[in-house]
């Protein structure tokens, strides 16, 4: 399992679960071990992409669901933590519906992001709004970011008033009673 709180859990299936690990080289050619599964998982968490409770979220989706799928979201949100053994099979129908919900919602934004006029985004990884940040500067600036912004790590850049470097540094702890 590799987790990443807020953002995903990646669930393995291993290949043999007494032999977890497999000897191998990493990119240096140095011996590590890694993993040896045979397949996996990755679920995101999309709150990233609405950052605000569910219920409102899909209420800014209209076409998300119906009016009454909505409300049994609605309610059933209302009476989460309180549930009785005895709710079962209210709980599969609410969570079929919220699914149902958050797979719509996030259709709409996939195929908004594909549809983007300047550019089309694809996305790799479905976190949130840094992901479309991530694919959307990659995709202005190419492979190569470095070829447009340098060596971040160069100290000459950040003082020079010519470097995106410095541009970036300004407008970071720009204040409008007091800019740089």
């Amino acid at each position: 399992m590799y987790y990443i709180p807020g953002k995903m859990i990646t669930l393995f299936r291993l290949r043999d679960e007494n032999k977890p690990w497999r000897k191998s080289l990493d990119k240096n050619g140095k011996p590590h071990r890694e993993l040896d599964f045979k397949d996996r998982i990755c679920i995101y968490d999309t709150f990233g992409f609405f950052q605000e409770a569910f219920v409102s979220a899909l209420g800014g989706f209209p076409s998300a669901l119906s009016e009454d799928e909505f409300n049994i979201v609605k309610d059933n949100k209302a009476k989460r933590g309180k549930f009785t053994e005895g709710d079962i099979e209210e709980i599969k129908r609410y969570t079929s519906v919220e699914l149902k919900g958050l797979v719509n919602m996030m259709n709409t934004i996939r195929t908004a992001l594909r549809e983007t006029p300047e550019h089309r985004i694809e996305l790799k990884e479905w976190y949130g709004a840094g992901s479309i940040a991530k694919e959307a500067l990659s995709g202005f600036l190419g492979p190569s970011a470095r070829s447009h912004l340098g060596d971040m790590e160069d100290d000459a850049q950040w003082n020079d008033e010519n470097s995106p470097c410095n541009w970036v540094l300004r407008a970071h702890f720009w204040r409008k009673d007091r800019p740089c």
